[in-house]
C-alpha cells in the first residue's frame, strides 16, 4: 500500500472509532431514557390500578347501601299494607 492509501485507512478507522464512541453514547443516553420512560409508566399504571380498585369498592359500597335503601323501602311498605289490611 502507498502511504497515501495508508494515510486514508488510518483516518477512516479513526472516524470509524469517534463514530462508534458517539453512537455508544447516544445508545447509552437512549438506554437511560427509556428506563426513566418505564419506570413513569410504571408508576403510572399502579397510580391508576389503585384509583380502580377504589373506584370499584366505591361503587360496591353505593351498590349495597342501595340494595339496603331498597329493602328497607320495601319492608316499610309491606309494614303498611299489612297495619292497612289489619285496620279494615
Amino acid at each position: 500500500m502507498a502511504g497515501a492509501e495508508l494515510h486514508f485507512e488510518a483516518a477512516a478507522e479513526e472516524t470509524r472509532a469517534v463514530r462508534k464512541a458517539r453512537l455508544e453514547l447516544q445508545l447509552l443516553d437512549l438506554e437511560r431514557a427509556r428506563e426513566k420512560q418505564q419506570h413513569i409508566y410504571t408508576t403510572a399504571r399502579r397510580k391508576h390500578k389503585i384509583l380502580e380498585n377504589l373506584r370499584q369498592r366505591r361503587w360496591e359500597e353505593y351498590a349495597r347501601l342501595q340494595a339496603r335503601r331498597e329493602q328497607a323501602i320495601l319492608d316499610e311498605l309491606h309494614l303498611i299494607h299489612r297495619a292497612s289490611k289489619a285496620a279494615e
